[in-house]
């Protein structure tokens, strides 16, 4: 095993192209129904660098968007961490700041509207 022999264990992860974030707060900020679901999940895939096997482990109300713009997701379910069936791990993004066109206050309210238009979206890898 690499990591046994103090090697990296190439997880494979890449950095998202800034083109492809853009489009994808772009479609959210315009989808509706379920397509808001799926941006809104993707969204927050990217945000917590979360792989679909967490977040298929989502339940309702494992991801809030707070008052202040802050994000809390929830994780019941990653890789080599089964403690967190019992005892999710959290991840907490602060608010954005106060510029309106700020990208991460444009995906915020992508999920805000999500919450409150498709309340399930959470759960659309786990159905």
């Amino acid at each position: 095993m690499k990591k046994a022999r103090g090697e990296e264990p190439g997880l494979n992860r890449v950095p998202c192209p800034e083109a492809a974030v853009r489009m994808l707060i772009e479609e959210g900020e315009r989808a509706d129904g379920a397509d808001l679901g799926w941006f809104a999940l993707q969204l927050v895939m990217l945000l917590c660098w979360l792989r679909a096997d967490s977040v298929a482990g989502f339940q309702p109300g494992d991801c809030v968007v707070n008052a202040d713009g802050s994000l809390t997701v929830c994780v019941r379910h990653m890789k080599m961490r089964p403690e967190f069936k019992t005892n999710p791990g959290v991840i907490e993004i602060a608010a954005p700041g106060p510029d309106g066109l700020h990208w991460r206050r444009r995906a915020v309210h992508v999920l805000r509207r999500a919450n409150q238009r498709y309340p399930g979206r959470l759960t659309l890898l786990s159905e």
